[in-house]
């Protein structure tokens, strides 16, 4: 039955209970990608070529998105394919960035140019980027190889806001919830209030 007020059912304990997850699953997507959240903040961090080689698990570092100049690298004549109005463009290619005396798999735009390079540092380990990967180690099997990579196509921070976007929108939902099962849960007091003065 509907209850006397906005027309909503009368379970204000589910619906505080339902806004309280959502805030929680909120809580739980900032928790989880709170690393990104900062480092887009923060903005790329400047780095030599001497601390991406001295660099073992990207996972330990405070930023993983780095900009740097390098000295050397090889395109590999490896691309990636994307499909825009039925048409086949090349995306991204793959170049092998010598630092050291290893190098580095880079994923960067189609047009890039000159060697300033701005990407993030990862292991990939999706199925596609594991092909492209597998490719480019067949293709270059004399070159000692990162056991890590480099994503200079992927747009940081533009996806990070997005996910920003995603995460606030969710704490709105939540709280939103609440604030009806508040509402509510005053109108069923006053309600009450009412029953006991007529009493």
């Amino acid at each position: 039955m509907l209850d006397l007020f906005n027309g909503r059912r009368g379970h204000p304990w589910l619906r505080l209970f339902v806004g309280i997850g959502i805030v929680l699953l909120a809580v739980g997507l900032t928790l989880y990608h709170l690393r990104w959240f900062r480092s887009a903040i923060q903005g790329p961090v400047p780095v030599t070529l001497a601390d991406v080689n001295k660099t073992t698990d990207p996972q330990s570092l405070p930023n993983p998105w780095v900009s740097f100049t390098f000295d050397h690298a090889i395109d590999t004549g490896i691309v990636m394919n994307a499909t825009k109005a039925g048409a086949v463009v090349v995306r991204s290619r793959y170049l092998l960035i010598l630092v050291g005396d290893r190098w580095l798999i880079s994923d960067v735009p189609s047009g890039f140019a000159g060697n300033e390079i701005v990407g993030y540092l990862d292991t990939w380990s999706s199925p596609l980027s594991r092909k492209m990967i597998e490719q480019v180690k067949a293709k270059f099997p004399d070159r000692n190889i990162f056991p890590y990579q480099l994503n200079a196509q992927y747009d940081y921070k533009g996806q990070c806001f997005s996910m920003m976007g995603i995460a606030a929108f969710i704490y709105l939902s939540g709280f939103a919830v609440i604030g009806f099962a508040i509402s509510d849960f005053r109108k069923i007091n006053q309600i009450a209030d009412q029953m006991d003065f007529f009493e």
